[in-house]
């Protein structure tokens, strides 16, 4: 059980114009202003950003395992999948075999940057050998999605946000990947 209250579904619907429920909304509603500019933040990086969305998926799958943040797994496994993940890539990075065959040698540079993230580490080779890979913008996009994990995982976790459950009511409603792609786009047009 959470360890704050659960808004009404309705309070943060109407705010943003979407039927997408979810006990991390729920939650972060308490707060609106905080709220809405998350959610906006959270529509970028789903559907704003020049980073592909498998490599979006692999930084937050990656930093969902090494901090623990099951929510954020949960929430984003599928996505995962439906952007090109592997099961064998998402096993490995559930494992922790970063270095796994599965990955390419520009998916390892990846998933090496997000675990020095993770660290908060400042070891100046790992980023390098991530630029081999990844232009600046993309590395800019790569430390931001870690961030919106790491903020998920921070929220959902010291809050004991409950898991999402399933339901048939859910299966009609758009996705927040698709709730977020149109936010996006009414918020933060594309140049």
């Amino acid at each position: 059980m959470s360890l704050v209250s659960l808004v009404p579904d309705e309070i943060y619907t109407k705010a943003l114009g979407s039927p997408q429920t979810a006990n991390l909304l729920r939650v972060a509603f308490n707060a609106p202003a905080w709220a809405e500019a998350f959610v906006k933040l959270a529509a970028v990086e789903m559907s704003g950003l020049s980073l592909k969305p498998e490599h979006r998926e692999l930084v937050f799958l990656r930093t969902a395992s090494y901090l623990g943040g099951r929510y954020a797994w949960a929430g984003h496994e599928n996505l995962a999948r439906a952007s090109g993940v592997t099961d064998e890539q998402i096993e490995a990075i559930r494992t922790g075999e970063d270095g796994s065959a599965v990955f390419s040698e520009e998916e390892q540079a990846l998933l090496k940057l997000v675990v020095l993230l993770c660290r908060r580490s400042t070891e100046r080779s790992v980023v390098w050998q991530a630029q081999c890979f990844f232009t600046d913008q993309e590395i800019v996009e790569i430390v931001g999605v870690h961030s919106l994990c790491y903020t998920v995982t921070s929220l959902t976790s010291a809050l004991h946000v409950e898991l999402d459950q399933p339901s048939e009511a859910a299966a009609k409603v758009p996705s927040f990947a698709d709730s977020a792609a149109r936010i996006a786009a009414q918020n933060f047009p594309r140049h």
